[in-house]
């Protein structure tokens, strides 16, 4: 995929949202905060500035950990999918279409699993579960991923399901156009 427009929702409804761009930084939003990432660079938008997010010793504002650390945890989508496609056990058609959509389910294995879990949540994920749109043109406009959470982590005992939707759209239609202060910030 050349470009693409993305949001990544958990169960909650917390979302990312974004755009990617083939030769671009990747444009992020996660708490109504703007961010730009190219390689480990992540910039954000404050007031009318961009920053630099600090990383080490120091420390961004408080107002944005959480949205930084969103970002810095979301993985682009065609990059997941290709490890979605390289984990998936016996896949299946649905015999009904979503409007015209055609949507395919599988398991994952365990190794599948802990691959897609994010990194704090990888000891515990035991085994997973996908759920694929796919557009009459073959593209993939949605998927969910489910992974199932069990065992000791930390000091505390872990059972339950971690479930995300990816939602894609502006398929090789997406722009990113940069600010000239986010580019300067990503120098």
């Amino acid at each position: 995929m050349e470009s693409y427009a993305f949001k990544v929702a958990d169960k909650s409804g917390k979302a990312v949202e974004g755009s990617f761009q083939k030769d671009q930084p990747v444009f992020y939003q996660a708490d109504k905060i703007l961010f730009y990432k190219k390689g480990d660079t992540l910039v954000y938008k404050q007031g009318d500035d961009w920053k630099r997010s600090k990383t080490g010793v120091e420390s961004d504002p408080l107002v944005i950990l959480a949205a930084s650390a969103k970002v810095r945890a979301a993985r682009l989508p065609h990059e997941e999918l290709a490890t979605l496609a390289k984990n998936l056990k016996e896949a299946k058609k649905e015999d009904k279409k979503e409007g015209a959509l055609t949507v395919y389910t599988a398991d994952l294995s365990e190794d599948g699993a802990k691959k897609l879990a994010p990194t704090e949540s990888q000891g515990v994920a035991k085994s997973g579960q996908a759920k694929i749109w796919v557009d009459k043109e073959g593209a993939v406009v949605k998927y969910t991923v489910n992974i199932r959470l069990q065992g000791r982590q930390g000091n505390a005992e872990v059972n339950g399901i971690l479930e995300k939707t990816v939602t894609l759209s502006d398929l090789g239609k997406a722009k990113i156009e940069l600010p000239a202060g986010a580019k300067k910030a990503l120098e």
